[in-house]
């Protein structure tokens, strides 16, 4: 999402082709996506504490009782990471987000792959970063034409459709016009080693063209729901996807990285970090390269900046590059022009890799 500033359009242009020439998926290659159980794949406890996190979170994020395994901290090369392990918290707790504790690949893709169809994010403005000055990004964007099918990420109920125009109804986001077109998703999942305890969820599709759902209804995943449309605060036609989780649906502050919960394709991925200082503040604004040995081929993100974005409620990450393909990577943190960081990282076929860099 981007301010209403003339000349910011033509810059944000800009960045997106620089960084998309870097970032974009091979347009020869269209993996298969891949779908896995939400108790599929834990992770053991990390060997670093969780860091303290500077911005604001919602009120019912929690702290996990149990950490992400992450590779090993040092500005030296890391040994091989290991398989995780499954982890079961031994005892119940109030809030549902603390029982989390592995990769949660709970939804779908928004799009269906087809000749020119794009169902991969956009990482020139990723989750809760500012694409170098603009507002905080609070969801993934997903470029396609005018008039693509857009899908819903799992099966659900309609909470809300319609334009987020009138200044006296409650909003979703900031302001007014700022969505467009949207519609927004209430999905209820069970956790599969607590019976009976859920987690809700929310997801939000906004810049939409077309909306092809009433409120009310309920919906099945991968269910065509609308069309990509440019409605709102957009530059070209893109879908606007958001993960909100609490409950309440309209809480802007609410929403967490949809990439942690969208499997990545198969034979690919993810990778999630946290660039902290030692005492465990994390670090904003800044750039992460991630260079496969493979291929030669280098990913840029940045960590998340500060306002109003939150972090995993299991990973507590503060960047994330998804669908990379497996493999051995560098990673390279550069923090006030200096190469501050760099180690080595193993990227898993369908699941999360983590690490932590410390910088001193």
């Amino acid at each position: 999402m981007i301010n209403k500033v003339i000349w910011m359009p033509l810059l944000l242009s800009i960045i997106t082709l620089v960084f998309a020439a870097c970032n974009d998926a091979d347009a020869n290659q269209v993996p298969e996506e891949t779908t896995v159980d939400s108790t599929s794949s834990a992770q053991s406890e990390a060997a670093l504490p969780s860091p303290n996190i500077v911005w604001r979170q919602a009120a019912f994020t929690p702290t996990p009782s149990l950490a992400p395994a992450v590779q090993s901290a040092t500005n030296t090369p890391l040994a091989d990471a290991q398989a995780p392990t499954a982890v079961i918290s031994p005892t119940p707790v109030e809030d549902p987000l603390k029982l989390l504790n592995g990769d949660h690949f709970w939804l779908r893709r928004p799009f269906a792959k087809s000749n020119g169809v794009r169902d991969y994010i956009e990482t020139a403005y990723p989750y809760g970063t500012t694409a170098l000055g603009f507002r905080p990004h609070h969801g993934a964007d997903y470029p396609n034409l005018a008039g693509t099918f857009v899908r819903a990420v799992a099966d659900g109920t309609v909470i809300y459709v319609g334009t987020d125009l009138d200044p006296n109804r409650q909003l979703f986001g900031p302001e007014t016009n700022f969505y467009g077109n949207l519609i927004v998703l209430e999905h209820q999942f069970e956790l599969a080693d607590h019976p009976g305890v859920t987690i809700t969820m929310y997801t939000l599709y906004g810049h939409l063209s077309e909306i092809y759902v009433e409120e009310g209804v309920t919906i099945e995943a991968f269910q065509e729901i609308g069309a990509v449309g440019q409605a709102g605060v957009a530059i070209g036609p893109h879908l606007h996807l958001e993960v909100r989780l609490g409950d309440d649906p309209y809480d802007y502050g609410a929403t967490y990285n949809p990439s942690l919960w969208i499997p990545p394709w198969n034979g690919y991925g993810i990778l999630a970090g946290r660039v902290m200082q030692r005492n465990g503040e994390f670090l904003a604004d800044v750039e992460v390269e991630i260079i496969s040995q493979d291929t030669g081929r280098t990913y840029r993100t940045f960590t998340y900046h500060y306002d109003e974005v939150n972090s995993d409620p299991w990973f507590q990450e503060n960047f994330v590059m998804p669908d990379l393909p497996a493999g051995r990577y560098d990673v390279r943190v550069k923090y006030l022009g200096r190469i501050a960081y760099q180690s080595q990282v193993d990227v898993f076929d369908g699941r999360t890799a983590m690490i932590n860099a410390i910088i001193d």
